[in-house]
């Protein structure tokens, strides 16, 4: 299956769909967010976060080669938004 095909069936909710685009870019999601948020159990906790993003808002996707840029872009900015949240917290 090529890139435009699965995000044509994601866009239509096929799970199967969705479930091939979460194995196959988990684990490269899943370095971006540690890239900035070191504690693993946070970082799956954004992975987590960023796919149900990425699961609503697929449809906004324009140009299906750019699918993994666009989810890569959804991790680094929630990644960063929860840094910064977590150095305002910070003592």
């Amino acid at each position: 299956m090529d890139i435009k095909e699965l995000v044509d069936l994601c866009k239509k909710g096929n799970e199967q769909a969705l479930s091939l685009l979460y194995k196959t870019y988990s684990k490269k999601m899943m370095r971006i967010c540690l890239h900035y948020i070191p504690d693993k159990q946070i970082a799956q906790d954004l992975l987590h976060d960023g796919f149900i993003v990425i699961f609503t808002s697929i449809e906004t996707l324009r140009t299906p080669e750019k699918l993994e840029s666009w989810m890569g872009i959804i991790m680094k900015n929630i990644s960063l938004w929860t840094k910064n949240v977590l150095l305002l917290l910070r003592p």
